[in-house]
């Protein structure tokens, strides 16, 4: 068994967090490495060239130095939990007062949108609906790992009267990798910061 499959940790040159020069095509020449642990995985792709590929997030270091690994290259366990079986409650009710929050946003007199996008950790995103793709949910119960309110999906005043989304709701997880300059030396370089989100389509009507 190699050292991977033991422990998660393997030497990262920081060669391999995609650092551009703003003036030049070439990486940044850093001849530094590291012994990294796997903090988790944030998703994965497939490449017509080098197959499935895992975007990773490397623990105690910036969301700016993910790389994408092949399956090769991670242990069992942070594989095994690319599908989370726990998720650390603060991280979780985290989550779920971001996507209460936005959803509450929505519904409100005057707001024509069916798409909502939220920023939304995309294990949990797995954790809760046990997919990596699209999903259909016809029913507030069909959200029960997510530690929402009774209320989330609607908004009412004192009468009773107000809105609410409507179901079915499509929730789409995204990933954008975003450009963001920072100054190191005498160099203004480029680097990507994933955002992960989360697109809830649906139409909103009258709550009764």
């Amino acid at each position: 068994m190699s050292n991977i499959e033991k422990s998660g940790e393997q030497k990262v040159s920081f060669e391999e967090f995609s650092t551009f020069s703003s003036h030049e095509s070439a990486p940044l020449k850093v001849d530094l490495q590291e012994t990294l642990k796997i903090e988790r995985i944030i998703v994965k792709k497939s490449t017509p060239i080098k197959g499935v590929l895992y975007l990773v997030k490397w623990h105690g270091r910036p969301n700016t130095e993910t790389t994408w690994k092949s399956k090769s290259n991670i242990d069992q366990h942070s594989l095994a939990e690319y599908f989370p079986q726990r998720i650390d409650h603060h991280r979780l009710l985290s989550a779920a007062n971001t996507f209460e929050d936005a959803v509450q946003d929505r519904v409100r007199p005057n707001d024509r949108r069916d798409t909502t996008v939220i920023k939304f950790d995309l294990a949990i995103f797995r954790y809760c609906f046990q997919t990596d793709k699209d999903v259909i949910l016809y029913c507030a119960d069909d959200f029960s790992k997510l530690p929402l309110s009774e209320s989330w999906y609607y908004k009412i005043d004192k009468n009773g009267y107000g809105l609410k989304i409507k179901f079915p709701v499509r929730l789409t997880p995204k990933l954008n990798m975003k450009k963001i300059y920072v100054k190191i030396g005498e160099n203004v370089v480029m680097k990507r910061k994933p955002i992960e989100t989360v697109h809830l389509i649906s139409a909103s009507g009258v709550f009764v």
